[in-house]
């Protein structure tokens, strides 16, 4: 699909300190999320064909009925089940219904039809009412186009909770991964360059914004050898997916970096503690740059084994340059030993504090592996039904086979968890401790 072959630069063991990992033979694929709900999702499968996928299980209740108002005509088509029933109430909505045993997800399918020319093949929910309670509507939509407030940030004299993990609802609704992002998608991830005396940048790592004044990175990212990086030979930039040296794109941030602070048990030949993060003036939240949300304080990776997660990263192409485009894709979250058995070298990088991904060497459609600093995140619905972003581990190293010059998107990746660091990102980002402490679900 893509005219290029993408490399991410990420560290490897293999090479000194940065490498590349590749990215080709892939699909673009599509996500629907009305108003950014957990309970319901469509996949693009195929023109005008979508899979939804119903997450009952998320709420505790023993029945359930969900009626849905589409914008456009469809029909639909369910796989054998004695549990659930989809039923067409004419030719715009639906009716899901489950009783007595209540199935925790389960999947069916609809096309959109009878679509005008240069329509979308979208199947855009209109109205969702989940057991009399309306979860979706455009009241509702309206009030998620809001941009939301940080903690440290206040109006007239009043606090703010701190909101994190959101995005634009004309982002929020339809997420496509394997593809070049939009302005917006992955508000959070900053592109972080190394200066020379002659102030020329060259991309170097990927970061995530997780409050005004702090982004978390991978500290092999801001040091040399271990040694901390001079100031001035660091620049970020925020808000933008593509041609990042272009200095009059709208919504382009690049906040004055005042302090880099490495995790004190950092050390370059592991991935325990690679992090550190970026203390800067002042970011400003809008639609295009807001935070994302830290998982933790846990040490809980077993619950994540073969959960999908997704990584997003600024890429190379295959004659090493930079692209200047920002994808993302789709990833399986692996056990220890897995990757162990892969490669028994893998055995020195994991522990309680990391964490193994990738989709393995058998995928022909290989994944694209991000580059270091930038985020393994979750999407997990909240309290008041919305999805939100949560940031599970920082990229720290990547793998090739023996003698190879570039890291092998057949191999896993190695993440610092964030999970048993939350204090100390937390200290550090001027936020509460207990902002967003992470008590939701995975999907």
């Amino acid at each position: 699909m893509w005219d290029k072959v993408l490399f991410l630069c990420c560290v490897t063991t293999i090479l000194r300190e940065t490498g590349s990992v590749y990215l080709k033979n892939v699909v673009s694929t599509q996500k629907y999320v009305p108003c950014n709900l957990g309970l319901l999702h469509f996949d693009r499968v195929r023109e005008n064909y979508w899979k939804c996928t119903v997450n009952f299980g998320l709420y505790d209740m023993n029945d359930a009925v969900m009626s849905i108002v589409f914008k456009n005509k469809i029909n639909v088509d369910t796989y054998p089940n004695n549990l659930f029933t989809v039923r067409k109430t004419n030719k715009y909505s639906l009716v899901v219904s489950s009783k007595q045993l209540l199935l925790n997800k389960f999947v069916f399918n609809v096309t959109t039809e009878n679509l005008k020319k240069n329509d979308s093949d979208v199947p855009v929910v209109n109205t969702l009412i989940l057991n009399n309670i309306p979860l979706c509507n455009e009241r509702i939509k309206a009030a998620l186009r809001d941009i939301p407030v940080n903690v440290n940030h206040s109006h007239s004299g009043k606090r703010h909770a701190h909101v994190c993990g959101r995005r634009p609802i004309n982002h929020t609704e339809l997420v496509s991964v394997r593809t070049d992002a939009q302005q917006g998608d992955w508000p959070w991830h900053v592109a972080i360059f190394l200066k020379d005396s002659r102030n020329k940048m060259d991309y170097n790592c990927g970061g995530n914004i997780i409050s005004r004044t702090a982004i978390l990175t991978a500290a092999h990212c801001v040091s040399n050898n271990g040694i901390l990086r001079n100031l001035s030979t660091l620049a970020v930039v925020a808000g933008v997916v593509s041609n990042l040296t272009n200095t009059n794109q709208p919504g382009r941030q690049t906040p004055i970096i005042q302090q880099i602070i490495m995790h004190p048990a950092y050390k370059i030949d592991d991935a325990t503690s690679d992090l550190a993060i970026i203390k800067v003036i002042n970011i400003d939240f809008t639609n295009y740059v807001q935070p994302i949300c830290v998982w933790g304080p846990v040490f809980d990776k077993h619950k994540f084994y073969y959960k999908e997660a997704t990584m997003v990263g600024f890429g190379r192409t295959e004659r090493n340059m930079a692209s200047n485009i920002l994808r993302s894709t789709h990833v399986k979250v692996q056990n220890d030993s897995t990757c162990t058995a892969f490669m028994e070298k893998y055995r020195k990088f994991l522990n309680d504090y990391t964490i193994c991904a990738g989709n393995g060497p058998n995928i022909t459609a290989n994944p694209l592996n991000g580059d270091s600093g930038g985020g393994l995140v979750f999407s997990t619905m909240q309290p008041d039904h919305k999805i939100s972003w949560f940031l599970r581990g920082v990229l720290s190293k990547c793998f090739g086979p023996p003698g190879a010059t570039v890291c092998d998107a057949r191999y896993y990746v190695v993440y610092t968890d964030v999970g048993p660091y939350y204090g100390w990102i937390y200290y550090h980002a001027d936020l509460d401790f207990s902002d967003n402490v992470m008590v939701s679900y995975i999907n």
